[in-house]
């Protein structure tokens, strides 16, 4: 939970100030942690706007709530699919 909440207040300070103007102490108040465990998570400020730039960029992965909807229809050739989808994004970090 805390790499997520970093990453939130991160999204937030650098959309708000630019990497320029966002403070480390700031993400770190708005995660409700301490600047250590900012630095702790993501190693420098560089660092944490890579990683906020590459999972805001991260494509989407739509999975189907029922998998068996993905079977072939018969006749068809075409893939079911689900309006009843959950988002799954693609972490790639390791966890806090």
């Amino acid at each position: 939970m805390t790499r997520e909440a970093v990453l939130g207040s991160a999204v937030e300070a650098f959309t708000r100030s630019g990497y320029d103007g966002a403070r480390v102490r700031e993400i770190a108040e708005g995660a409700g942690v301490s600047a250590m465990m900012v630095n702790r998570c993501s190693g420098s400020k560089e660092n944490l706007f890579a990683e906020v730039v590459d999972t805001s960029f991260t494509p989407r992965t739509v999975v189907p709530d029922d998998l068996t909807r993905l079977s072939p229809r018969r006749g068809s050739g075409r893939g079911r699919t689900s309006t009843d989808s959950r988002v799954i994004w693609k972490a790639c970090s390791p966890a806090c």
